[in-house]
């Protein structure tokens, strides 16, 4: 670890603080953990995801982090904004959380300015959190990596989706596999399950993530005889938020399905705890936080089986995948047979391969930033 003096880590993300999904967790977490040797400052786009697009505080201090905010353009999925010079200058390590267009635009800067600084990636999904346009996005990532590799040091992959994607399209690139940790209190890890019951969802408040297919597996459930509580958690914007229970108001109502908006940590960890399933209908996740959290949380998980292996690493026994989860008979089906079981995960019998939180894991990011300024 250097001595003379902290070396400066400037992190490039599309959203930090309010916008607070698993990248923005991430971040804050990878960034409380590594204070020691290290200084981090966040630049990410004016934009709350709200309708606040370049109306918020340009910069400001979130839990100490100096966090920076320039104008953005937004149209869908695409993002751009103008990032100054001196927010470059002054780093020993340029880390960025995305693999579109904002690492487009960083290295761009980079190269016209002759900027000789590491630069480190993080995946966080790549491009595929939303299905639409995937032959497209695919084009787009495998020629972009071609133009980005000799500016890049690391790759770290968030899970082993990304991992795969990477290594199969892009070998050249010098990728290690770094499952997101969590920043998570003790407490809250592997609770007494015994009077758990029902079932469980944490989601944005967005298409993309399948919500739609909960609604109806949900009501499959209910129309099958299952009477134990059905939850969804929903994060994001009242707009977002209101006009997504206002399409699938008739489901919620006939399937008694219990909504919960923008809860609180205290709130969710109570949640997890009191639930003894959860469900994930996602195809892609770069890895998938909230799944890791029922994981932890003695939840038997049920994701699809192209999410299963970036978590199959852990050997958690309350992990299942479902062959086909658009077929909602025959996940409804498997659902009922899950909570037929007994959930038996216990903290002193599990010892995971890969270490789970950011305490135990700190050294290895640590050493990974370290070895690129002594290389």
């Amino acid at each position: 670890m250097p001595a003379s003096k902290p070396l400066k880590i400037v992190h490039f993300t599309k959203h930090f603080y309010p916008v607070w999904g698993g990248l923005e967790r991430f971040v804050h977490g990878l960034i409380t953990h590594t204070t020691s040797g290290f200084n981090h400052e966040i630049w990410c786009y004016n934009d709350d995801l709200a309708g606040n697009q370049n109306k918020l505080d340009r910069k400001f201090f979130y839990e100490g982090i100096p966090v920076h905010r320039v104008n953005c353009k937004k149209a869908g999925w695409f993002h751009y904004g103008s990032f100054p010079i001196g927010s470059l200058q002054s780093a020993d390590i340029i880390h960025v959380h995305n693999m579109d267009v904002l690492l487009d635009q960083v290295l761009f800067l980079l190269f016209r300015l002759n900027f000789k600084i590491p630069v480190v990636v993080s995946t966080h999904g790549l491009i595929f959190h939303h299905e639409k346009g995937k032959v497209v996005k695919n084009l787009y990532l495998n020629l972009a990596n071609r133009v980005r590799k000799s500016q890049i040091k690391l790759v770290l992959a968030s899970g082993t989706q990304d991992y795969d994607w990477l290594k199969n399209n892009s070998p050249f690139l010098p990728v290690t596999l770094f499952p997101n940790p969590l920043n998570i209190a003790g407490e809250n890890l592997f609770p007494d399950k015994k009077d758990s019951t029902g079932i469980l969802f944490i989601s944005r408040a967005q298409q993309s993530k399948r919500i739609d297919l909960v609604f109806h597996l949900f009501s499959e459930l209910r129309q099958k005889g299952f009477s134990d509580p059905l939850t969804l958690i929903l994060s994001g914007s009242d707009f977002e938020v209101t006009a997504l229970l206002a399409t699938y108001g008739n489901q919620i109502s006939e399937a008694a399905i219990e909504i919960r908006t923008n809860i609180t940590e205290t709130e969710k960890w109570a949640l997890l705890k009191d639930r003894k399933l959860y469900l994930n209908p996602s195809l892609y996740e770069g890895f998938g936080y909230s799944i890791f959290e029922a994981l932890v949380s003695n939840c038997l998980t049920l994701v699809t089986s192209e999410v299963f292996r970036n978590f199959a690493g852990y050997q958690f026994p309350n992990l299942f995948s479902a062959t086909d989860f658009s077929n909602l008979k025959e996940t409804a089906q498997k659902l009922i047979w899950l909570n037929k079981q007994h959930v038996t995960l216990a903290e002193k019998n599990f010892r995971p391969p890969v270490s789970l939180i950011w305490k135990d894991r700190k050294q290895e990011l640590e050493r990974l930033y370290s070895s690129l300024i002594t290389e």
